[in-house]
């Protein structure tokens, strides 16, 4: 049955004619055509023209183009177009990954061969014996171990091993203990029997200390009155109106000062683009 009824050669002869493929029949019709051999050769002009024209090759940021606009417009097929992470490993080998990244996995022949060799390796440690100590393990680690004792008590130790170590050092301990003895119990006998003299040298100690003290005392006074400043200070203690308002000025720089220091320690807020 003829599929085109009209005379005139279809849009598939013409492709045919392009390509050299055209029957006898529709050939004889062309040559004595004149509507049909202006539609080939237009036809023929236009794929020529595309021929000739240069090839073009993708810049290589394109890729990048790419995803950033689909990360800003499609944010799924973005997280589907990158490679799991390890995140999103984990969650594929207890099943709970998202449909869209399991997509991936199955289009994407790196990350399937990744999750592949994952899974293999989680099989065989779960394949693994379990290690179980055996029986006595904790009993001959708590024996190996050294328990370590209080300082206090280590160094009363070592001291009486070395005063008893040998009579010549037990000798010396003991002299040494009867020195302090002898010493502190001679002490307390002469304070028992000179009271007066103690308490007679405490009064003059006491009293030279006051003393230097009185006289330093009066130097910083007499320092402090030698001052060029000293005049005005007195003058302004002396004046209530002026000393009000050199205080009004101080409380007000003060107030100023602690604004500005609360101002620069404020943390400043992050700003939001429209």
């Amino acid at each position: 049955m003829n599929r085109n009824p009209s005379p005139h050669l279809s849009p598939d002869d013409v492709d045919a004619w392009l390509v050299g493929r055209l029957s006898h029949s529709q050939t004889s019709h062309l040559e004595t055509c004149l509507e049909c051999r202006e539609v080939v050769e237009s036809e023929g002009e236009l794929v020529r023209q595309l021929a000739a024209l240069p090839m073009l090759a993708p810049s290589p940021n394109l890729v990048g183009h790419v995803m950033a606009r689909l990360a800003q417009t499609r944010p799924a097929l973005a997280r589907a177009a990158r490679h799991v992470n390890a995140e999103e490993l984990d969650a594929f080998l207890v099943g709970n990954l998202e449909q869209v990244r399991l997509w991936h996995i199955e289009d994407c022949a790196e990350c399937l061969e990744f999750a592949e060799a994952e899974q293999a390796l989680v099989a065989r440690l779960v394949a693994l014996p379990l290690y179980g100590p055996e029986p006595g393990f904790s009993d001959r680690v708590l024996a190996g171990l050294t328990v370590p004792v209080a300082a206090a008590a280590w160094s009363a130790t070592s001291w009486r091993e070395r005063i008893f170590a040998s009579r010549k050092s037990l000798a010396l301990a003991a002299s040494l203990g009867l020195l302090v003895t002898g010493s502190m119990a001679g002490s307390i006998v002469w304070s028992l029997g000179h009271q007066a003299t103690i308490a007679t040298a405490g009064s003059w100690l006491w009293g030279q200390a006051g003393q230097m003290m009185w006289i330093g005392l009066r130097g910083a006074a007499s320092n402090l009155f030698e001052q060029p400043w000293y005049s005005d200070l007195r003058q302004l203690i002396g004046s209530p109106s002026l000393l009000a308002a050199c205080s009004a000025l101080a409380f007000t720089t003060y107030v100023g000062c602690v604004l500005a220091l609360r101002r620069l320690l404020t943390v400043p807020m992050a700003r939001v683009v429209a």
